[in-house]
């Protein structure tokens, strides 16, 4: 990997004028102001001859181009180091149809001539300070059109100028004065350093930072207005739910996040569900999965086929919007994606049911039960309380990702039916059938790999207090679930059956609680909080407690499958929902 290039080697390559676009891309990219000016000096008459042609028009191209740079400077992130006069044309192509779209050179606009400065004017601006200049080309633009212009449109301008305004406020207050120094007052980075006492490197960090900024405050500005258009074309509403009660609600690890948040879903539904009922029918109770060698601290599964077999296990059809990265990775079809996790959201409460989101206010699932579309934002609640989620802020929280499960109405599912596919996940599961990431080691194979990292010392301490906590919390669930199910199972259709049934369930259920006491004993020795190092008797206690719950689920996991057998080859009423599967794409 290459290390950071220092900046006293950006003037070891000769000039600027000898050097190759793609050598100019990645400096201007770093925050070189010169490299930038040198890329649009090489490629301005070739961009304004391109803009010409598509315009008809040499005024009207002068400022698709001057757009276009702007706009291309704004997004010069998202460009590789090849293919800069591409892109570069597409930008330009894309402004002049936005402007032929609008009109043509002037539609309802004046040219920005007539705002030119008059002499007495020029002494009372400050060209350095981004305020003063908009303040006056508001003004002058208002005084223009306030004779011409509808009220509406004097409105919208002026709107639009407060939104300006608003991309460099987002800046800290240095942000903000190095970057008006930087594009407005035309200094170099080196001048820049000796006038705010920095160093050169913290000068291009603190540019290329604020530009980010403002690129995303401008994306956040287009998407409200996209919003706003959209929730115009199909009414704008306001929904709210009775507020749930999870506020101050506990879960003994991150992972279980879900589980926690949809035990408050399911009133909703008019469901009510103990904690290790829904662990158990959900598959949770039953699962293990470790990191190989380092045993990390967190198990990694592919959440949408995980949660849409959890959710069909209970009778539930779902939709699941999962998009990693939204936030940070620049797409053409941002804008519609965020319209669409927006819709889901208003369709899941104006069904009557929150909508399940991560990263809602926090990194933890939330319940999402209202929206306003007047105010563009959402109303969710999580363990630590109630908040507003924007709606452009949808996939940029902390987590810069989009992930949404929403209830989709509920189907009939036969008690034998739901039993049967929870069997069949369990056993497929166990074998190591379940796609697991390449990293990963699930089902009883992951014991092997426990006691591995373990032998080998590779396992991180905290990896491993977090996996038994995780183990402890799933394997209590996984016991009292069989136990309570095998006092209470009358689902098939012959009293003969269901007495073989709960039979088989209570034999599970005792080796669940012998797995469940094991991971007690361990959870006493290694709690999640406050990990030590593992030392030579720590890793033989958990050696030999590991190898004997492998032992005793082992056993169980056999009655399980011996039951499924016999239920499968029986009369089931109802036929049993398939498996949904992960996309190899997630399982690399």
């Amino acid at each position: 990997m290459r290390g950071p290039r220092m900046e006293n080697d950006w003037r070891t390559e000769g000039p600027l004028h000898e050097q190759p676009d793609e050598e100019l891309v990645r400096k201007a990219q770093a925050g070189d102001r010169d490299a930038y000016n040198e890329l649009f000096i090489r490629h301005r008459d070739q961009a304004l001859g391109y803009a010409r042609r598509l315009s008809n028009d040499p005024h009207m191209a002068e400022d698709i181009v001057q757009e276009a740079l702007i706009k291309a400077f704004l997004h010069l992130g998202s460009l590789s180091h090849s293919g800069f006069i591409p892109w570069l044309q597409t930008i330009v192509r894309n402004q002049a149809l936005m402007r032929l779209r609008r009109g043509g050179p002037f539609a309802k606009e004046r040219p920005f001539s007539g705002l030119a400065i008059t002499g007495d004017d020029r002494a009372n601006v400050d060209f350095s300070n981004v305020d003063n200049v908009l303040d006056y080309v508001g003004k002058r633009l208002g005084a223009a059109r306030s004779q011409e212009e509808e009220p509406q449109g004097i409105l919208l301008r002026k709107e639009m100028w407060e939104s300006v305004r608003g991309l460099v406020r987002v800046l800290s207050k240095r942000e903000r004065s190095v970057f008006e120094a930087f594009f407005f007052g035309q200094l170099s980075p080196e001048e820049i350093a000796r006038l705010f006492d920095l160093n050169s490197a913290n000068v291009y960090k603190i540019i290329s930072r604020s530009r980010q900024k403002v690129v995303q405050e401008h994306y956040e500005f287009n998407l409200r207005d996209s919003l706003r258009h959209k929730l115009e074309q199909v009414g704008r509403r306001k929904c709210e739910l009775a507020k749930p009660s999870i506020e101050g609600s506990d879960y003994p690890h991150p992972d279980l996040t879900f589980m926690n948040a949809f035990s408050y879903c399911l009133p909703y539904c008019g469901l009510t569900m103990t904690k290790h009922e829904l662990a158990g029918w959900s598959h949770y109770a039953f699962k293990i999965s470790v990191w190989d060698k380092r045993i990390g601290p967190l198990s990694m599964h592919d959440w949408s086929t995980y949660k849409t077999n959890a959710l069909l296990n209970l009778g539930f059809h779902s939709r699941i919007m999962d998009i990693y990265n939204f936030g940070v990775e620049a797409t053409s079809n941002k804008g519609e994606l965020a319209w669409k996790a927006v819709r889901m959201i208003r369709d899941s409460v104006d069904g009557g049911v929150p909508a399940l989101v991560y990263d809602a206010l926090r990194p933890e699932f939330a319940l999402v039960y209202g929206y306003d579309d007047e105010k563009q934002r959402f109303l969710a609640a999580d363990t630590r309380g109630h908040g507003d989620l924007p709606y452009s802020l949808i996939g940029h929280r902390r987590t810069n990702s989009i992930f949404i499960a929403a209830i989709d109405g509920r189907f009939d599912l036969s008690p034998c039916a739901g039993l049967v596919r929870l069997l069949r996940l369990i056993v497929r599961h166990a074998e190591g059938k379940e796609p697991i990431f390449y990293s990963q080691v699930n089902g009883m194979r992951a014991y092997d790999a426990w006691v591995e990292g373990l032998r080998s010392h590779t396992a991180d301490p905290l990896g491993h207090a977090s996996n038994v906590n995780i183990l402890a919390d799933a394997r209590e669930s996984a016991a009292f679930f069989l136990a309570e199910l095998g006092r209470q199972w009358n689902g098939c259709s012959m009293d003969e059956e269901n007495l073989k049934v709960r039979k088989k369930i209570a034999e599970a259920a005792h080796c669940y609680e012998e797995v469940s006491g094991l991971f007690g004993q361990l959870r006493d020795r290694f709690p999640l909080t406050g990990a030590a190092e593992l030392d030579e008797a720590g890793r033989a206690f958990a050696i030999r407690l590991l190898n004997e719950a492998k032992q005793a689920e082992e056993r169980g996991v056999a009655i399980i499958e011996a039951l499924l057998a016999e239920l499968s080859g029986g009369d089931c009423p109802q036929t049993v929902p398939a498996v949904v599967e992960p996309s190899p794409f997630f399982l690399f």
